[in-house]
């Protein structure tokens, strides 16, 4: 794989992929088992931490469609951990926020989450987050100019 044209970009993709549910599998089961919350849940709420979002903002933040980001918010505003609003701006639009129980999920599962990561990646050098980072962008920016 020395030159681009040996380099077999579907091993690349599926290398990319396996590493990607590897890793969310490992969080997932540490938040589920440590917090009691799925890691599907805790990203928003994370985000939500932060401040007021609406459905399409949080669905960016999140890397998922607005369609998708609907479904869970509608359960987790079941659950207790999301709010919907009118948006100030415009009463038209919904804006979500974290409720007190959301805040309690996302403080537990911050911890799991936080200590989970450290362990994954312990005895990495800052190198490798800094070229994960370079390249996720890379992809990104490419991903968003073929769309």
């Amino acid at each position: 794989m020395d030159t681009e044209q040996n380099i077999n970009w579907a091993d690349v993709f599926f290398a990319i992929v396996n590493t990607e549910v590897f890793v969310w599998d490992v969080i997932d089961e540490a938040l589920r088992n440590d917090a009691n919350i799925a890691l599907v849940r805790y990203v928003p709420l994370r985000h939500l931490a932060t401040g007021p979002l609406r459905v399409q903002e949080l669905a960016s933040a999140c890397g998922c469609k607005r369609s998708a980001m609907s479904r869970l918010v509608e359960r987790m505003c079941n659950d207790g951990l999301v709010d919907k609003c009118a948006a100030e701006s415009d009463r038209r639009g919904v804006v979500l926020h974290i409720t007190d129980e959301g805040r309690k999920a996302e403080e537990r599962a911050r911890t799991a989450f936080d200590d989970r990561l450290a362990s994954l990646f312990a005895g990495c050098p800052p190198e490798f987050a800094e070229l994960c980072l370079r390249y996720s962008l890379l992809l990104t920016k490419r991903t968003d100019s073929c769309a």
